[in-house]
C-alpha cells in the first residue's frame, strides 16, 4: 500500500472531520485543559488567570511555588496527562470510524488498563525527556555559558526531537490495542517509524503556518487547528499501519507461514520480523 502525501492526509482528514467537528474540538480543549504543557507549567505562573488544571493547582494551593510543585506535576504526568493522550488518541481514531463520543477521551481512565497504559506513556514521556534533562543539568553544573548551551543544549534538543518522533505512534498503538503487551506496542511502534520519520515530521511542520496565524488572534485560534492536526496524524497512523501489515502479510505468504499467525510488528532490536496472535478489533 502506497502511504497518501501530507496533502492528501489533510485533505482526508478535514473531509471525515468535517460532520464532527466542534465536538472534536471540545475534546482537543478539554485534552488541553486536563493536560496543558507539562514542560511549560515549570516556568510558574507569571501573571493572568490559570488556564489548565495544573495552573490552577500550582496558582491556588502552591501560590506559583514551581520547585515545591514538581513533585505533583510528575505524578499528574503518569496517572492523568499520559492516559488522556491515549484517550486523545482513541476519540480521533474512533472518530474516524464514524463514532463520534466524547467521553472515549476518558476511556483509558476507566479500563482494567490503566496501569498498563499509564506505565506504557510514561515510558514514552521518560524516553523523550532524558536527554534534554541529561543535558540540562549538565549545563546547570558547568555554569550556563552561552558556549556551553550551544554545545550541549543544541544535540540535546535535537535528540529529544529524534527520540519523540521513533516514539510518535506509541499512543495511537495503545488506544488501538490496549492489550497487546508493553514491549509488543514498542516493537510494533519502530516497524512504523523506522522509515518514516520525517514524513511524520512533515505532516507536523506543514501545520506550522497555521498554527503561527493562531496565535497572532489572541493565541485563541491554535485551538482551531489542532482537531484537524490530530484527524491528519491519525490518518497517517492508519496509513502507516495499513502498509506495514500489508507488507508483513505478503512476508508471512511468501513464507508459507501458518494461516492462523499473522505477522504485525518489527522487533527494532533483532531487527527482523516477529510472529504475532491477531490483534485487530481490540477497543479500550
Amino acid at each position: 500500500m502506497k502511504l497518501e502525501t501530507t496533502r492528501e492526509l489533510k485533505r482526508g482528514a478535514r473531509k471525515q472531520l468535517a460532520p464532527v467537528y466542534w465536538s472534536a474540538l471540545l475534546v482537543c480543549l478539554i485534552a488541553f485543559f486536563v493536560s496543558g504543557s507539562t514542560v511549560g507549567q515549570l516556568r510558574g505562573v507569571s501573571g493572568g488567570f490559570p488556564f489548565t488544571i495544573i495552573e490552577l493547582v500550582q496558582f491556588f494551593a502552591l501560590g506559583g511555588r514551581t520547585w515545591f510543585f514538581i513533585p505533583f506535576l510528575i505524578l499528574f504526568q503518569f496517572f492523568v496527562i499520559g492516559p488522556i493522550t491515549a484517550g486523545k488518541a482513541y476519540y480521533f481514531l474512533r472518530v474516524l470510524d464514524g463514532e463520534n463520543r466524547i467521553q472515549n477521551l476518558f476511556a483509558p481512565v476507566f479500563t482494567r488498563n490503566y496501569f498498563k497504559i499509564v506505565l506504557a506513556m510514561a515510558l514514552q514521556f521518560l524516553a523523550i525527556i532524558f536527554f534534554p534533562v541529561v543535558v540540562g543539568v549538565l549545563i546547570i553544573i558547568l555554569g550556563g555559558s552561552t558556549a556551553v548551551i550551544v554545545l550541549f543544549g543544541i544535540p540535546g534538543a535535537i535528540a529529544g526531537i529524534v527520540i519523540f518522533y521513533k516514539l510518535r505512534m506509541v499512543p495511537y498503538i495503545l488506544a488501538g490495542s490496549p492489550e497487546m503487551p508493553i514491549s509488543e506496542i514498542f516493537e510494533m511502534n519502530s516497524g512504523m517509524t523506522e522509515h518514516h520519520r520525517f514524513k511524520i515530521l512533515a505532516l507536523d511542520l506543514s501545520f506550522l503556518g497555521l498554527y503561527i496565524l493562531g496565535a497572532l488572534v489572541f493565541g485563541v485560534g491554535i485551538f482551531f487547528i489542532m482537531p484537524y492536526h490530530e484527524a491528519s496524524v491519525v490518518r497517517l497512523y492508519r496509513n502507516l499501519k495499513a502498509t506495514q501489515d500489508s507488507f508483513l502479510e505478503s512476508i508471512s505468504e511468501f513464507d508459507n507461514a501458518p494461516s492462523k499467525k499473522v505477522p504485525k510488528y518489527y522487533d527494532g532490536l533483532n531487527r527482523n520480523y516477529v510472529m504475532s496472535p491477531e490483534r485487530d478489533n481490540l477497543d479500550i
